[in-house]
């Protein structure tokens, strides 16, 4: 009678310890933790913003932009302006190989369309062949013969700003897909690791739990054993 008086007394001490320990032993992560956690997250899902190629490509998708004819037009006149304060002797520096004009025929194709680098192009050609006939630059001869070897640079001008303009195209659409994927992939990532945070705890809940169920068979085991 004693022994069965006892064990029920001590009946609602053990579920009020299997109650109370399960709480206090799951194993929670410390404030530290969860900051670094939360800031190694950020640095590696910051999504920088759409500048440089990808901005460019989405411009190149546009209408004919006059841009290019301005800025063409600009450094066409301070390459003039130049020779004709420095150097008036040689006109439109046709002795000069390769000539200034090749800057714009070559960058003007990274930044804009097919249309506006080959328009680009014919203005310095057109401007380069003005000092071709210009007559102090000497007694120009046409022939049907030469006129290749006449007009090599100006046809050139536009050849090459045309393959620049279309290789650099071809880049930047394969740019674009490769940037798409990596967002796709990006995404992915971030779903799984907000898996994997649940399921970390989970675990940690599921770890206090074993814990407690453990301290409370403990327990019943010590009052039995009384």
């Amino acid at each position: 009678m004693t022994s069965n008086t006892s064990d029920a007394e001590s009946a609602p001490n053990i579920s009020h310890v299997e109650i109370q320990s399960a709480p206090e032993l799951e194993e929670r992560p410390s404030k530290k933790i969860i900051f670094w956690e939360k800031l190694s997250k950020s640095i590696l899902f910051w999504k920088k913003p759409k500048v440089g190629i990808q901005s460019r490509t989405e411009k190149r998708r546009e209408g004919f932009r006059t841009n290019c004819l301005v800025e063409t037009f600009v450094y066409l006149l301070i390459v003039v302006a130049t020779n004709h304060i420095f150097h008036p002797e040689d006109p439109g520096y046709l002795s000069l190989h390769p000539h200034p004009f090749w800057l714009a025929v070559i960058f003007i194709p990274l930044r804009y369309k097919l249309a506006e680098s080959v328009s680009c192009a014919l203005m310095a050609g057109i401007t380069y062949s003005y000092f071709i006939f210009f007559p102090s630059a000497g007694n120009f001869f046409y022939s049907s013969i030469n006129v290749f070897d006449t007009f090599k640079e100006p046809i050139l001008f536009i050849l090459v700003s045309g393959v620049i303009s279309e290789y650099t195209d071809a880049l930047h659409k394969r740019i674009d897909v490769q940037r798409g994927n990596l967002s796709k992939r990006t995404e992915d990532v971030e779903v799984l690791t907000d898996r994997l945070d649940a399921a970390n705890q989970s675990l940690r809940r599921l770890e206090g739990r074993i814990a407690g169920q453990f301290t409370s068979v403990m327990d019943i085991f010590e009052a039995l054993a009384k």
